[in-house]
């Protein structure tokens, strides 16, 4: 398959120049504020699972679909290059949830492509998509798409695997030109049973992006990208709260009796 990917020169060139206006919809956010505190020992907001970092609030997340808007724009470009076929991508929410709330969201049958960013933003993040988009892709790609299978063959896998990488690609190098720094991906791992085994389950609450996919010639489905906390943010361009940033009970004044 490799004869038929871009190289990330060629990624560059076709994003070269490409501009897109408009404000992204990032509806749907909630608000994650923590409650006001019982006493003075209750603890910092919760973080429900190792390598977990506090969740993006409600201006973090407009941010970061604005980002996302105009990235996954982009990278529709470069596939649609890549497949010979138009593709569109569109937001439609961007919010924080949990494994329950992601299993409610994403399809039954749907695929998991999880993949590592580095660079000017790290961290993990998984795209999801339904199984029978993914083997129209590989079967686009495999020249046979008159014959999709019911499933996927290792023939198959091999050729959507390079299919999302290079969709993540285009995204990555428009992330690149919004964080004025390199991002790159590494390997993508494909994972079937995203609906029942959540992507990032280890992260706890985590973003999940929601996108309409419109491939030529096929009905319009939908595109999910899952982020963990930390690289979330980093995308989003903004830092995490610490502990200095925290707000300080006033310490009441003593005065000495006489």
């Amino acid at each position: 398959m490799a004869d038929g990917m871009l190289t990330q020169e060629e990624i560059d060139a076709l994003l070269s120049g490409a501009a897109f206006d408009g404000d992204a919809d990032a509806g749907g956010a909630t608000d994650t504020s923590a409650p006001p505190a019982a006493a003075a020992a209750a603890p910092a907001p919760a973080v429900a699972a190792a390598g977990a970092t506090p969740e993006l609030g409600e201006d973090e997340l407009k941010a970061l679909g604005e980002r996302l808007k105009v990235g996954m724009a982009s990278s529709a470009e470069v596939t649609s290059t890549l497949l010979g076929r138009t593709m569109a991508l569109a937001p439609v929410s961007i919010d924080a949830e949990d494994d329950n709330g992601i299993k409610e969201t994403i399809p039954g049958d749907a695929i998991a492509f999880d993949f590592v960013m580095s660079g000017a933003a790290s961290g993990t993040a998984s795209l999801v998509l339904p199984k029978g988009e993914v083997i129209a892709i590989a079967a686009i790609l495999m020249g046979t798409e008159g014959e999709l299978p019911d499933d996927l063959d290792d023939l198959h896998e091999s050729a959507a695997k390079e299919g999302i990488k290079q969709l993540i690609s285009g995204l990555a190098t428009a992330l690149s030109r919004e964080l004025m720094g390199e991002v790159t991906v590494g390997e993508v791992d494909l994972k079937r049973d995203a609906a029942s085994d959540p992507p990032l389950a280890s992260f706890g609450r985590r973003v999940l992006a929601q996108f309409s996919l419109a491939l030529e010639s096929r009905s319009e489905t939908s595109l999910n990208l899952i982020i963990e906390n930390g690289l979330a943010r980093a995308l989003a361009g903004t830092s995490a709260p610490t502990a200095a940033e925290a707000p300080v009970a006033a310490i009441p004044t003593l005065t000495a009796v006489p």
